[in-house]
């Protein structure tokens, strides 16, 4: 039909989309490998027109929050556990007041929106909340968009394979697929989490989401927040270990009670679900700084539920195991354990006689002796721990 109306002046393509904007409003003209005809039979256009229209208003809104927490669902948890899609914010204190969520919340004209501002101002668990928002009222374009994807899935029950608008339907089906992905990131395009600067009173602080992806792979919600809480100024730390020190200074500026330098480990916990100010931490990660500040002699686990940020420098001691019997000169193999002395200790011995820092060292930890008194001293170059009392072994 096109080749026939086609003239010098004239696009064939300024025909097609001519026809393309009439079936919009002609509701039964179709059309087939290039034929255009009228038909009983409403169209596509028609068919998924009604459909959107008519999708009950509970579905449309599950589809939405289905959408959402797909898109962003929590597989690593290293910003959040959980996403809590449109909710009620009082239907969710109690989920927040259990761990680190993701609330994703209608936008508004403001940033962070009111709602959020309150429930944030009247949550103890400020640290737990993390937000994903925008700055456009334009709700109503995610709805439509999700009631064409409602109507192009419905339809595919009623156009069968062979159909003469088959081919049309899943056309729009990944078209309105697409559309329904882009007009959400188009909307909720800003992640709010908590600070507390110095001097001043905890709040919602707004980043742009990181939108740098790699196209060819599936949309990641989760790994974009990440990207934008892990640059500056940043809210996430992914690797504890790497970046102990920075950690390690903040949580003993803001998880243990002032002046003091003892701190129940539970109260700890609590307050790093509190403090707007601390950075976030990957699962367990309060307790792998924990872990890593023990084993490095920083911190002290008391065993009695306490932990100090100013443990008090261990003695060095010695341990002595026989590890054979007297022989008929009466000589005794000793194996001796420097404990608490470093990765290097000095183990000064005297037999018989008082040990001093200028007595002979062993230059392993086996010694052989026959004498009736053996005195130790154990010494760390490190200076990680203090020279402890001079011990002595009868044999």
């Amino acid at each position: 039909m096109v080749e026939c109306l086609t003239t010098p002046l004239r696009e064939p393509s300024d025909f097609l989309a001519a026809f393309e904007e009439l079936e919009k409003s002609a509701w039964y003209l179709h059309h087939n490998e290039g034929r255009y005809y009228f038909d009983r039979q409403e169209n596509l256009t028609k068919l998924l027109q009604s459909l959107a229209h008519d999708a009950p208003q509970n579905q449309v809104d599950d589809l939405i929050r289905h959408r959402l927490r797909d898109m962003f669902a929590a597989s690593r948890k290293t910003c959040y556990e959980d996403v809590l899609p449109l909710p009620t914010l009082d239907d969710v204190a109690d989920r927040v007041r259990k761990g680190r969520v993701l609330l994703i919340v209608s936008p508004d004209s403001k940033i962070p929106p009111e709602e959020v501002q309150n429930f944030f101002y009247g949550l103890s668990q400020k640290n737990n909340l993390c937000v994903l928002t925008g700055d456009k009222t334009a709700m109503g374009s995610v709805e439509k968009a999700a009631r064409q994807h409602y109507a192009a899935q419905k339809a595919d029950g009623r156009i069968a394979k062979g159909h003469p608008q088959r081919d049309d339907l899943e056309r729009k089906q990944q078209s309105y697929e697409q559309d329904f992905n882009s007009t959400i990131l188009n909307l909720f395009d800003k992640v709010l989490f908590p600070i507390q600067r110095a001097g001043k009173s905890p709040q919602l602080a707004a980043k742009a989401l990181d939108m740098t992806r790699d196209a060819s792979k599936q949309f990641d919600g989760e790994e974009q927040i990440e990207k934008t809480l892990i640059s500056n100024p940043l809210k996430l730390y992914v690797d504890v270990e790497k970046e102990f020190d920075a950690i390690r200074d903040k949580a003993q500026d803001l998880l243990w009670p002032e002046n003091q330098d003892e701190a129940r480990w539970s109260d700890v916990a609590d307050r790093y679900a509190e403090q707007a100010g601390m950075y976030w931490l990957p699962p367990k990660g309060i307790d792998t700084l924990k872990s890593i500040a023990c084993n490095r002699g920083l911190w002290e686990d008391l065993r009695n539920g306490y932990v100090t940020k100013k443990p008090k420098k261990k003695q060095t001691s010695a341990q002595v195991v026989a590890e054979s019997e007297p022989d008929d000169a009466g000589s005794v193999r000793l194996r001796i354990n420097a404990q608490n002395a470093g990765p290097s200790p000095r183990i000064h011995y005297a037999e018989d006689g008082p040990v001093t820092e200028a007595s002979p060292h062993l230059t392993d930890q086996s010694l052989t002796t026959s004498a009736l008194r053996l005195n130790l001293l154990v010494r760390d170059p490190s200076e990680q721990y203090d020279t402890g009392r001079r011990s002595a072994h009868s044999g």
